[in-house]
Order: C-alpha cells, then structure tokens, then sequence
C-alpha cells in the first residue's frame, strides 16, 4: 500500500488520512458526494477526494498532501502551517466539523461515521442537596486518561464514572450552588 508525503511536520494529518482512507464508509461516501463551489469547503473536499482516489488506484506513490494542506483551513480561514507541529485530535475535530457542514448543508448524504452517543448521569452526593439529571450527549472522540491505567478497559471505566468534588464540583442550577457529585457516561451508540 501507498503512503502519503510529509510535508514537514505534518505526521499528524497523515496519520489522520490514512486512518479515514481505511474506514470504507467513509471512503465510498467521500466518492459519491459531489461538493459544489458555493460551499466553504468545497476545495478541501475535492482535494481529499483526489487523495483518496489517488492511494486507492494511484500507481506512483507516495501520494502528495500538499493540495489537501493547501485547502484545509482552521478556525478564521487559517490553513495548515507546516512547519508546526499540531495536535492530532484537534485536526480530526476540525476535519470532522467541516465534513460535517457539508454533509448537513445538503451537499451529501447523512455521514455519521464518527459520533456516537452516550447517557450522562448526574447525582448528588450531598443528601440536603437532593439532586439528580440524565442527558443524552453525542460525541465523536472520548478523551481518555491512560497515564494510569493498565488497559483501555479500565481508562474507559474510569471515564464512565467520576466524582467530581472539592475543586472540581458540579454546578447545579437548582439548587444555585456548587455540588459534590457522582457522574456517570454509558455508551449508548
């Protein structure tokens, strides 16, 4: 298999493409969808597209980033700096946003591929203070500690579960005041 060219300090992006090239959902979705000029992302959109076609029946690799690079932009219109070094999980969160618009603008069809949804619970552990609250939350990433943990089983108990006391409370409305709580996430997607 190809790989893709790094630009300078852009191991981030290409960790990131070459783990979305492998997701064939989203790689046969990006091949139908048909991004129009109007849209913002539109160039970014047409240079991925490129790219994947180009590491699926390219002959010749490894396969250049540089078009994508150029046609990605960050918050206020800002591209990618090469010569920086960025945060992996932030690229894939912008990535995701801006696929995202397209897809809710009317330029694709539904790609839900990266979010999923979880029930979060909330109850106080403070018996004057009665209180308890249930939410469904959509995510796309769960930032995980592992730093401690002996297997990603046990960073995702401890993700599921938390107090949140002392300088860390809760603050709840009902009762207008900071809590000691126990929450809880449950993946439910």
């Amino acid at each position: 298999p190809k790989g893709l060219r790094n630009l300078k300090n852009t191991c981030y992006i290409n960790a990131i493409l070459q783990q979305l090239f492998h997701t064939p959902h989203l790689r046969d979705w990006l091949f139908a969808s048909r991004p129009s000029e109007p849209h913002p992302h539109a160039s970014m959109l047409c240079a991925l597209r490129r790219l994947f076609c180009e590491l699926e029946w390219g002959v010749i690799g490894p396969v250049d980033t540089a078009e994508f690079a150029s046609s990605f932009r960050c918050f206020g219109g800002v591209g990618i700096n090469a010569n920086l070094q960025q945060d992996c999980n932030e690229f894939f969160s912008l990535l995701l946003d801006a696929l995202d618009g397209f897809v809710r603008s009317g330029g694709a069809p539904s790609a839900n591929f990266f979010y999923g949804k979880m029930l979060r619970t909330i109850n106080s552990l403070e018996p004057e203070f009665a209180f308890s609250r249930q939410a469904e939350e959509v995510f796309s990433n769960v930032p995980l500690h592992i730093k401690n943990a002996r297997s990603l089983r046990q960073a995702l108990d401890l993700y599921e579960s938390a107090k949140l006391d002392e300088e860390n409370k809760y603050f709840c409305e009902e009762h207008r005041r900071h809590l000691r709580v126990a929450s809880r996430h449950s993946f439910l997607t």
